[in-house]
């Protein structure tokens, strides 16, 4: 056992921290959490980790990343070929990377061949460092569709086999692609439609068949629609992308996806300080939270540059648009994991949960960017 304190721990982003506090851990799991006099006296025996004016928290989740994307080159090629040795070594070099800044848990929404399952198994059996995975493997799409090298190609009268093979592979997510998008050039647009609602709602149906959630990507606003009206559970990148170019933030549209219990992961980010269109990216988020759409944090990383130790640039730009410190964080930890089915496992400091805890310098409750000054991931066998 261990003993992990600071100036507060954070044991649910949703409510208000613990003063001069610590977490017992167990190996991989939370024994206790309250005033780190108390558990000090009550264990002894047991190693103490004293962090100062630093603060405990739970392990960040990343909702959207591709593991087997290398960020710093074109990712098609070994993609594409199938190349199994160099998506392999790319997959554990970003799973490292994820790992190391103090995210402990990602879904992975589009690789091949299942190798992103082999890393979730592998970390899940002590085999290898990294974080705990969710995937979905090869995304659904169309012959000529977005990302069709991902090896994912259906016909729309073949999805239900298609759904109940990922379940049969052990998946834990079915990722559709409902619209275009920019590293499939020669397919449609971001802003077209792949699939139609009828297939779509197969798709969905078949899941709910096998008991997996559906990640629709959906840049346009026309395959945003189809993704709420179809019964999805995640609605990933939702740009409100127009056909023919500019943005359709349609206030329609936008009811209809806060009504349907769907949530949406933003993807774009990177760099958003300098963005020419900075006010009107803001006040198009403001526009979707005035309308009640709920928000995972997510950065596609591996993707449309996207980093892989760099979720924080994505939590910064939610308190650029209003939001508190404690939302963003809560969007990024316990509101991720119950939505993506993980409440009972992680997002919390409780015990009986997985012992997925960070310590960072600073109060994020005050400033985010102390997200940044990261002392510690633990467990240590999970970093490497």
């Amino acid at each position: 056992m261990e003993l992990l304190s600071g100036r507060r721990v954070i044991v649910d982003a949703e409510r208000p921290p613990l003063e001069h506090a610590a977490v017992l851990v167990d190996g991989g799991v939370i024994v206790a959490v309250g005033p780190t006099a108390e558990l000090v006296a009550a264990h002894p025996d047991v190693g103490h980790r004293a962090f100062g004016d630093a603060t405990v928290l739970p392990g960040l989740v990343n909702a959207h990343v591709h593991l087997s994307f290398d960020v710093t080159g074109d990712p098609v090629p070994p993609l594409r070929d199938g190349d199994h040795d160099a998506l392999r070594a790319t997959i554990r070099a970003n799973a490292a990377s994820v790992l190391a800044a103090g995210i402990t848990t990602v879904r992975d929404l589009g690789d091949r061949d299942g190798l992103v399952a082999a890393l979730r198994d592998d970390v899940a059996t002590g085999a290898v460092p990294g974080p705990r995975v969710l995937t979905a493997g090869a995304p659904l799409t169309p012959p000529g569709g977005h990302c069709w090298f991902l090896d994912g190609v259906v016909e729309p009268e073949d999805v239900r086999a298609a759904v109940a093979a990922r379940a049969a592979a052990g998946l834990d997510v079915v990722k559709v692609m409902a619209s275009g998008g920019m590293m499939t050039p020669a397919g449609p647009g971001i802003a077209d439609t792949q699939f139609d609602l009828p297939t779509l709602q197969r798709v969905v149906e078949a899941a709910r068949e096998v008991g997996l959630p559906v990640a629709v990507h959906a840049h346009g606003t026309a395959s945003i629609a189809m993704a709420a009206r179809a019964g999805a559970d995640t609605i990933e990148h939702a740009g409100w992308y127009a056909p023919g170019g500019g943005r359709d933030p349609d206030d329609a549209v936008a009811e209809l996806v806060a009504a349907s219990g769907a949530v949406t992961v933003p993807t774009k980010f990177r760099g958003w300080p300098e963005w020419p269109d900075r006010a009107e990216a803001r006040e198009r988020q403001r526009w979707a939270d005035a309308h009640g759409i709920p928000v995972l944090v997510g950065n596609d990383a591996g993707a449309g540059q996207g980093r892989f130790d760099d979720l924080h640039e994505a939590m910064t730009w939610y308190v650029e648009v209003g939001w508190t410190p404690a939302q963003v964080l809560a969007a990024a930890t316990c509101r991720s994991a119950d939505r993506l089915g993980l409440g009972d496992v992680t997002g919390r400091l409780v015990p009986g949960l997985a012992a997925d805890v960070i310590v960072v310098d600073g109060d994020p409750l005050a400033d985010i960017s102390a997200l940044r000054s990261l002392r510690l991931v633990h467990p240590a066998d999970r970093r490497g």
